[in-house]
């Protein structure tokens, strides 16, 4: 999801230079607004990745230990976070 909201952020952008809009100030607030509302819905899903992974390092994603480890590598690997501890 949030590749595809970047996708479409770009795809956005690349239209507002193509406005008719009375001050060139305002093509800078447009992509700053455009990108805050992208900034906001990728930390939205972001955010909601990494709630899953830590909630498999607790345990409680799934009654499989299997499955809360697997998912929860997964995800802080794509963080780049490590997810089991060191066991020294």
């Amino acid at each position: 999801m949030i590749g595809c909201f970047y996708k479409a952020t770009i795809f956005a952008d690349s239209f507002i230079h193509t406005l008719d809009l009375p001050n060139p100030h305002l093509y800078t607030g447009l992509e700053i607004a455009l990108w805050a509302v992208y900034g906001f819905w990728a930390g939205l899903f972001g955010t909601g990745l990494w709630v899953i992974g830590h909630e498999c390092g607790h345990q409680s994603f799934s009654e499989s230990k299997i499955i809360n480890n697997t998912v929860g590598w997964i995800i802080h690997s794509a963080y780049v976070l490590s997810y089991f501890k060191n066991c020294d």
